[in-house]
């Protein structure tokens, strides 16, 4: 098959040899070493653990950049700036594959991927929702149906399809139904930054990975008028209807494999096909994420460099490869798995090169099934840069997003590496004043002044340290607020490794900062807020990140940090040492209100949030652990006392839950407490059961050792905290790893 890209941008002589077997677009290996970015540690890819650096601009499809987007990977949570731009500095990450998501409010979410040992700076675009040439919103009756339609485009929608996600049950007729469409058009020009993976890796039918070639992605997401999740129920289907791309319509087998997108492996996973019917592809999916319609290649590797006319490496720049790109790094290397046996195109985009775009002719190659790799080299016209460094202010690196400011105009925004350097390309066909305008993760500006005059020019950014704030205002999305007075703030570093929590409080609401030296160089921290008249026992966070916040003693830094991130420990870490000061870089903060964690006394379950599916007595329990957050999803931990026959009711419904019961384990236990009375400890025996299937988890475990507490007193109390209880339900609707169930349950539970 062979595909005809959009026209190019950049003349490219083309030189073709043997090369090296390597992954995903590469900004730092191959002509130099670099960093990894994160990798989703709860994913299923294994590997070794390394400190590395992660930064990008996220846009939308007009170019503008995304402030306000969550960017998450694994724990680990950053949130773009004014400009669109994220750092993740020196966290740790995976040496395998790279996952990483995004959301906002009012777009569609993206998870984007890469084999890992690659790319550090990263460019994303996300698609709003609402009615476009790309998008469509429609609302309609459950038991009517409806479709929706973008950019030729159309999914259609059968009555009584649907089901509320949360619990499983069908939604009723007169529920209304809120659809929202997404189209991507493989010939957009912002195709490869908007995709979900990002490098079209799919999982392969009987052995390695496939290279796809798509025709066209599509992601639907569904709600009912208030907000819930809502997808197609089981055995139900929709059509899919994809058009045919201008550029691959001499190109029409006559089926098509439909593929969904895995947001956990960050691959895409065959589900189906879709046949030619006329001028079109039609298929039916049964579930709503990413869908793709894509022809699988088996892999072979391309990698070259991109030089200038004088031979000089052109660093950091997009290189474009059929519908993916990747990256040179500081010698101008770049390297890319790739489809083989299929022709495509490699180009520099103008756009990413000079700010102007030019006549250039196109470069097309086949990359043999049998020898699976090729050198591309590319030639690109000299042009002027601007060159330099972005430092703080006490000299040491930075990341910043660039942009030259010339005229009216302005050039495509470029992210500064982590060891502090970059490099710009100067506007074609323009001289006179310019501005170059830096801006950091924490919104910290510094512009320099000087003139574009056709010669390379080196600028120095130096960005000023932040300035202490004598409070913070914190408000919360449902309109509540209080002032932070931060010379209230202090606390003390127990000894070696431990900063303690400290602790505002303001009639009721309050803030704390957590800070813990890893014992590698490096400190974890973390913000929280809470507000007047929030439940007894509520954990509240923000996804905000709490921009550059700065813990001194005295003077000397103990610690700086950004939200729930790892930074550098820049200072005195010093047993006593008492914090006295904290800084922000803002004034205030909009803190959306999420539960994370709530401890419940004598309440149904099911009453409370916990999924539909949860085993529970008809009898409250006495302590619930609700998680209405967590990387697993929503559930918790549940206590009850009693005996076998409450044992043997919690096991009948979990045995008609649906969930696969996967195994039973009986295990001695003691109650070892009882033996602080000079007693010996009660002995007894423990057996639990664990059901797991579709990331749905159920365990339930019975204690004989701990029968006969009254847990109305203060020592039953106690051990209800501790999880020591003869009834004992664990839940979660979302586990991706049922190993990881195990660091829900206390170290006292069972005492094994």
């Amino acid at each position: 098959m062979k595909k005809t890209m959009k026209n190019l941008l950049l003349m490219g002589l083309v030189t073709l040899a043997a090369g090296m077997f390597t992954a995903c677009s590469d900004s730092d290996s191959g002509g130099g070493g670099g960093d990894t970015p994160i990798i989703n540690p709860d994913g299923p890819t294994a590997g070794g653990m390394v400190a590395k650096t992660l930064s990008g601009i996220v846009r939308d499809t007009n170019g503008n950049g995304v402030a306000g987007v969550s960017v998450t990977s694994g724990t680990s949570i950053a949130t773009t700036n004014s400009a669109g731009m994220f750092t993740f500095s020196n966290v740790f990450v995976n040496d395998k594959r790279i996952i990483v998501q995004f959301h906002k409010d009012g777009y569609f979410d993206n998870t984007r991927a890469c084999d890992a040992g690659l790319n550090e700076n990263w460019e994303v675009v996300l698609v709003k929702k609402g009615g476009s040439a790309i998008s469509d919103n429609q609302s309609f009756g459950a038991g009517a149906g409806g479709s929706l339609s973008a950019g030729g485009m159309k999914v259609e929608f059968s009555g009584g399809s649907f089901k509320d996600v949360a619990n499983g049950t069908n939604l009723p007729s007169g529920t209304t139904v809120v659809a929202d469409l997404a189209y991507l058009n493989p010939d957009d020009e912002n195709f490869a930054d908007m995709m979900p993976g990002g490098d079209l890796i799919a999982v392969g039918e009987t052995g390695p990975d496939a290279q796809l070639l798509s025709y066209g992605m599509i992601a639907v997401n569904l709600t009912d008028d208030s907000g819930n999740k809502v997808n197609l129920k089981d055995g139900s289907t929709a059509k899919v209807s994809f058009p045919i791309p201008e550029s691959l319509k001499g190109n029409t087998p006559a089926t098509i494999p439909l593929w969904s997108f895995n947001e956990q492996t960050g691959k895409w996973e065959k589900d189906g096909e879709a046949k030619l019917v006329g001028d079109h592809y039609e298929g039916t999916v049964s579930h709503f994420s990413w869908w793709n319609l894509d022809y699988p290649y088996q892999q072979g590797s391309i990698e070259g460099y991109v030089k200038n006319e004088k031979g000089e490496p052109i660093p950091f720049i997009t290189v474009h490869i059929g519908q993916i790109t990747g990256m040179t790094d500081e010698n101008g290397y770049y390297q890319h798995k790739v489809m083989a046996d299929e022709e495509f195109d490699v180009w520099v985009d103008g756009a990413d090169y000079n700010g102007v775009e030019g006549a250039i002719a196109k470069v097309t190659l086949t990359v043999n099934v049998f020898e699976n790799r090729k050198d591309v080299n590319l030639t690109v016209p000299t042009v002027p840069t601007i060159k330099g460094t972005v430092k703080n202010a006490d000299g040491t690196n930075t990341i910043a997003s660039l942009v030259i400011e010339y005229g009216s105009n302005k050039t495509k925004a470029m992210i500064s590496k982590s060891n502090g350097t970059f490099q710009i390309y100067a506007p074609v066909g323009y001289t006179g004043p310019a501005t170059l305008v830096g801006r950091t993760a924490a919104d910290r500006e510094k512009r320099v002044d000087f003139t574009l005059d056709g010669t390379e020019k080196t600028l120095n950014l130096v960005f000023d340290g932040p300035t202490a704030k004598n409070s913070l205002l914190v408000t919360f999305e449902d309109g509540r607020s209080f002032t932070i007075d931060l010379s209230a703030v202090t606390a003390e570093i127990a000894d070696d490794n431990i900063f303690i929590s400290s602790e505002y409080t303001q009639g009721g609401s309050y803030f704390s900062a957590n800070v813990s030296n890893s014992g590698n160089g490096s400190v974890y921290a973390s913000c929280g807020f809470g507000y007047a008249g929030a439940p007894e026992n509520t954990w509240l966070s923000t996804d905000q990140t709490i921009v550059s916040t700065f813990a001194y003693d005295n003077e000397n830094v103990v610690c700086q940090f950004a939200g729930s991130g790892r930074e550098n420990d820049n200072s005195n870490w010093q047993a006593g040492t008492k914090v006295t000061k904290f800084i922000f870089e803002t004034t205030q903060i909009t803190a959306p209100i999420t539960l994370i964690q709530r401890r419940l006394f004598d309440v149904i379950p099911k009453n409370i949030g916990f999924p539909s599916f949860t085993p529970q007595l008809d009898t409250p329990s006495p302590m619930v652990i609700y998680f209405g957050k967590s990387p697993n999803g929503k559930g918790g931990m549940i206590n009850y006392g009693g005996g076998l026959a409450e044992f043997n009711s919690l096991k009948a419904q979990a045995d008609a839950s649906g969930i696969p019961f996967i195994k039973e384990n009986t295990f001695e236990t003691e109650d070892w407490r009882s033996s602080n009375t000079g007693g010996e400890p009660k002995k007894g025996t423990c057996t639990e059961r664990i059901y797991y299937g579709g990331n749905k988890f159920i365990y339930i475990a019975y204690d004989t050792s701990v029968e006969g507490i009254d847990f109305t007193t203060e020592e039953g109390r106690w051990y209800m905290e501790e999880g020591m209880v003869p009834n004992f339900v664990m839940v979660f609707d979302n586990l991706k790893n049922m190993d990881d169930y195990q660091q829900y349950i206390h170290r006292h539970h069972f005492n094994k």
